[in-house]
């Protein structure tokens, strides 16, 4: 599972870093939620999940 969960990370910060400028600068859209998972080991402090 974790190694699901990395890969859709890796894709969506992949995806977010592309529209990151222009995201920082009119503000996170409602449609992003940051799911703190700090601890268990995990390889990233945040998920970043775009809700249609």
């Amino acid at each position: 599972l974790l190694k699901d969960v990395t890969k859709l990370f890796m894709l969506v910060t992949e995806l977010f870093a592309r529209n990151a400028e222009s995201t920082l600068h009119s503000g996170f859209p409602e449609r992003v939620y940051f799911v703190a998972i700090a601890g268990n080991g995990a390889p990233f402090d945040f998920l970043i999940f775009f809700i249609k």
